[in-house]
């Protein structure tokens, strides 16, 4: 609604997600304070359900990497003094940032990278090859299809992915996984398709 109607402050800052270390501190601030001015009986316990990871979420990202998505020259200082500006512990070594990111900042959870999309089965590609020559995150070939037609029709694509398989040590996700996992991409996938 505030997409349509108004940008306010209230839906910049709560667009983001709510930071569910806060969740607790908040619940019982409003448990004191209607205690205090409303005569409010605070029973104890909390009673709840929480599947979020609690944790600060750890992103790594090479200098080289920032300014080529940027398309501009950052030195090293001045990145990270961004990172410090926005409150986030990082540490760097090699070229790479190690980047501590705060709950309070769900919304800081995606790197950018290259997909390379193909009509090759991927026992057939080079992948190391791939990634040295292209500066690739991943490849699949489900969406080589879609993205073809879409050029010769001169229409616009997109796809969503999730990860399923990481190549270079064999990790894969289980049948039951992939069944239960990808549930939150399908379901953002209808979701979005519905506000088009």
């Amino acid at each position: 609604t505030s997409k349509e109607i108004l940008r306010s402050e209230a839906s910049i800052r709560y667009e983001k997600g709510i930071d569910p270390n806060r969740c607790k501190p908040a619940l019982n601030r409003a448990a004191y304070l209607l205690s205090k001015y409303a005569n409010g009986e605070i029973l104890s316990g909390i009673v709840g359900f929480n599947d979020y990871n609690l944790e600060d979420k750890v992103i790594e990202i090479t200098s080289s990497k920032i300014n080529k998505v940027l398309g501009m020259e950052v030195s090293v200082n001045e990145i990270g003094d961004i990172f410090r500006r926005l409150g986030f512990v990082y540490s760097f070594s090699n070229d790479t940032f190690k980047v501590s990111v705060p709950t309070r900042r769900l919304d800081i959870n995606i790197k950018e990278g290259t997909v390379y999309s193909s009509d090759i089965f991927y026992e057939n590609i080079d992948y190391q090859r791939l990634a040295n020559k292209y500066n690739i995150e991943g490849v699949e070939m489900e969406t080589f299809a879609l993205f073809c037609n879409a050029k010769l029709l001169k229409k616009e694509a997109t796809a969503l992915l999730t990860v399923t398989d990481l190549f270079y040590d064999n990790e894969k996700l289980s049948s039951e996984d992939r069944e239960k996992g990808l549930d939150k991409m399908i379901i953002l996938s209808l979701e979005t398709l519905k506000k088009l």
